[in-house]
């Protein structure tokens, strides 16, 4: 079953995505959450980064259409005590109406700096502080 957490409210700055300043001609980095997203790389077996919220580790994988920010849980492929598909497209061989469905990237292998991890499943979306305060 797929597990959704309400919304977190965290600020702005913090889901940023990396930009490029034209007029200076350098990058300009973004939120420590922002910055992860990774969907462009994850079918590569690969992620950008991470960021630890409340003692786990999460991969940006997506928005939402309200806004949200969402984050998907990953851990050490040692600690991973399901079943692993390997990457990307070796999930996609059991095709979208398969119950192991249920949350896309669970079971799905990725690297970053040299060390395997494992999507598990959680997913939580974030927001920024201001949209609650309704300054958005």
């Amino acid at each position: 079953m797929l597990e959704l957490m309400n919304y977190i409210y965290v600020p702005a700055s913090r889901l940023e995505w990396d930009s490029w300043d034209q007029k200076k001609d350098r990058l300009i980095k973004g939120g420590d959450i922002g910055t992860t997203l990774s969907v462009s790389v994850i079918m590569k077996g690969r992620i950008k980064g991470f960021f630890e919220w409340d003692g786990s580790r999460y991969v940006g994988t997506g928005g939402d259409t309200d806004g949200a920010f969402r984050a998907s849980e990953i851990v050490p492929i040692d600690d991973y005590k399901d079943e692993i598909y390997g990457l990307y497209f070796d999930k996609l061989r059991f095709g979208y109406k398969d119950p192991r469905f249920e949350f896309f990237y669970k079971g799905i292998k990725v690297k970053y700096k040299g060390a395997w991890y494992v999507f598990t499943g959680k997913e939580i979306d974030f927001l920024p502080e201001e949209q609650k305060l309704g300054l958005f």
